[in-house]
């Protein structure tokens, strides 16, 4: 996990709030957006996304994630969303996919990043947002304990309530549209794609998008 911290000692995290985030009704929740100086006369505004599924550490799209020549991501944590949603794997693809029916399923776990707005966009891109993917603010909770990101440590962190996660952030997550396709799968609280389901991966779903975006 070195390489997400490498610059950890020359990071100042400013919390501000945009006026276009500002909203009188307290139910819609105010997204902040964090200012970090990675150097003193460089400035990145940063989004914090929550990833369940291909864009974790040790699966197949973090690479795409962590490529800096389509911006900047910084690693926070390893946590899980504050309310309960199901996410299941799809058949056709066996494509990780979470579910906007909050209260059904499990506390998913997963890791918690900033990304800056480029990444952002390119994030969107990949994930097909918002025709396969809707990309909607959730609250997720993440310890400060950032060594490990596999999902056996994922799966088995907060089963005491002293390894309970303390820090509670909103976060951008990607939901999968098609829930009627899916709805009726097994619900899962952690991915792993090479997990005992069986269900790998299909990688050459992405074939197309990387055929696009050859440099």
């Amino acid at each position: 996990m070195d390489s997400y911290s490498e610059n950890d000692s020359d990071l100042e995290l400013h919390f501000e709030e945009s006026e276009t985030d500002k909203n009188d009704d307290d139910d819609v929740p105010v997204v902040e957006r964090l200012w970090t100086n990675v150097r003193p006369e460089i400035t990145i505004l940063m989004n914090r996304i929550f990833v369940y599924g291909t864009l974790k550490n040790g699966q197949p799209n973090h690479f795409r994630l962590m490529d800096p020549c389509t911006g900047t991501t910084l690693f926070v944590g390893v946590g899980e969303t504050v309310e309960k949603y199901p996410l299941v794997i799809e058949r056709s693809w066996n494509m990780p996919c979470l579910l906007h029916v909050p209260g059904t399923g499990w506390h998913v776990k997963g890791e918690i990043y900033d990304v800056d707005d480029e990444k952002m966009k390119f994030l969107d891109y990949f994930e097909d947002h918002p025709e396969m993917y809707t990309r909607t603010l959730i609250s997720a909770e993440h310890s400060k304990d950032t060594r490990c990101s596999d999902p056996e440590s994922q799966s088995n962190a907060h089963n005491s309530k002293e390894n309970q996660p303390n820090i509670c952030s909103e976060c951008w997550c990607y939901f999968y549209n098609d829930r009627d396709s899916v709805r009726d799968l097994p619900h899962i609280d952690v991915y792993d794609s090479k997990g005992d389901h069986g269900l790998e991966y299909d990688a050459s779903i992405d074939a197309e998008f990387d055929k696009d975006n050859k440099p």
